[in-house]
């Protein structure tokens, strides 16, 4: 919630103004209404169209000229009176919902194999490294116990939530190799959560740390955060810098519970941070992640060649009322007025859009009796959802258009 609040903000400061007519200049209109600024009036500079920001708002955040004559004109609105968007309630429960199963998952692999040999063994094998000429047993045995606890709860964390969480990014492709990469990344996010577990402990014996102390405590809890963070982000939609905030922000709630109520409720309270953290974490990556999408139509065969169509004007989460007519006709957002004279294409042939119960960018034949090709082999049938995946492509009339996704 907080990194789209200040980007709100930022853009307010940066980009509405007091309307201020220069002298002897004719009074501008707004593309949106028609309607001429008045000298102290609000309006949105985010591009060389200027709006009234009351406009600027009823558009969804988007200039009016965008994707046809303007390339900058666009707002990730953040609607803090409806965080979880009218749009896409299931999206974000789906990353939440993730996040606490990750969570759940982490504490009972944690009860199962917290007494286990070998991560102590490791634990008294960094101690004997780092503080060689410590002789005190007692002393010792606290830093094993302690180590070894964040050692165990360190790569669980980052093995459950980078899995389940890539597992959300790549659902929708199910094969081997998307089984294979999810299962990779696991690996990875379980070796990250060690090591920075494994540098914090070092931090917490070189400081002479064994017994639970807030002041220092929080350190190796801090690298697991933002190292998880950045795990999350890497070759995702997920900016590294809003993964790693949010990783961070999360990490240090699910620490405060932990400090604060372990000693009262035990291993409870370990259930109750874990899945604080998870599904903190989920909320805090969905939020930046939908905000970050972006879709075009780029055109590989027909008379606009290699012009590149920004959909997401018209189909995000974030603004747009998420769809995309395609045809003939005026009301579509692609007007194919370069086969305007093909009966093969009608008004209204086919149209894209976000299932929000899914998560999945759609498209759907809207005609009986004219041709759209899906992926240059499959006949559509009218009515019938197709899923969109990056690079897929479909044939309306003698155009092929290519869906593509960028960060």
């Amino acid at each position: 919630l907080i990194i789209p609040l200040i980007k709100n903000k930022i853009f307010d400061i940066k980009y509405v103004k007091k309307y201020k007519p220069a002298e002897n200049e004719i009074r501008k209109e707004c593309p949106y209404c028609g309607d001429p600024f008045n000298t102290g009036e609000k309006v949105v500079v985010r591009c060389k169209h200027v709006v009234h920001k009351v406009c600027w708002g009823d558009f969804d955040h988007v200039c009016p000229e965008y994707g046809q004559n303007c390339t900058i004109g666009k707002q990730d609105y953040f609607d803090i009176s409806d965080p979880f968007s009218k749009k896409n309630k299931i999206y974000y429960l789906k990353w939440v919902l993730y996040g606490l199963i990750s969570g759940f998952l982490s504490w009972i692999f944690y009860l199962l194999l917290k007494d286990w040999g070998f991560v102590k063994l490791i634990s008294l094998k960094i101690v004997g490294w780092i503080s060689p000429n410590l002789t005190d047993s007692s002393i010792i045995n606290l830093f094993v116990d302690k180590i070894s606890s964040q050692l165990l709860i360190g790569t669980l964390l980052g093995l459950f939530l980078t899995a389940f969480f890539a597992f959300v990014e790549e659902y929708r492709q199910k094969n081997l190799g998307v089984i294979g990469k999810i299962l990779l990344r696991g690996l990875i996010g379980g070796a990250s959560g060690f090591v920075s577990f494994f540098l914090g402990s070092i931090i917490l014996i070189l400081l002479d740390q064994p017994y639970t102390r807030f002041l220092f405590d929080w350190i190796p809890w801090v690298i697991f955060g933002i190292g998880i963070g950045f795990i999350l982000s890497i070759k995702t939609t997920i900016v590294w810098k809003h993964g790693i905030i949010g990783g961070l922000i999360s990490i240090i709630f699910c620490f405060i519970i932990l400090y604060f109520m372990v000693g009262d409720l035990g291993y409870p309270a370990l259930l109750i941070g874990f899945m604080i953290y998870g599904a903190g974490l989920g909320f805090s990556i969905a939020t930046v992640r939908a905000s970050a999408e972006q879709y075009f139509l780029k055109i590989l065969q027909g008379k606009k060649y290699e012009e590149t169509i920004p959909v997401h004007k018209w189909m995000s989460f974030q603004g747009g009322h998420n769809e995309v007519y395609i045809g003939r006709g005026f009301s579509c957002e692609i007007q194919m007025n370069w086969e305007k004279d093909n009966p093969e294409i009608a008004e209204r042939h086919a149209k894209m859009y976000i299932n929000t119960s899914r998560n999945i960018p759609v498209i759907v034949s809207l005609e009986e009796g004219m041709l759209t090709t899906y992926d240059d082999r499959i006949e559509m049938d009218a009515g019938k959802e197709y899923d969109l995946f990056n690079g897929n492509t479909f044939k309306i009339g003698g155009t092929v258009f290519q869906y593509v996704e960028k960060d």
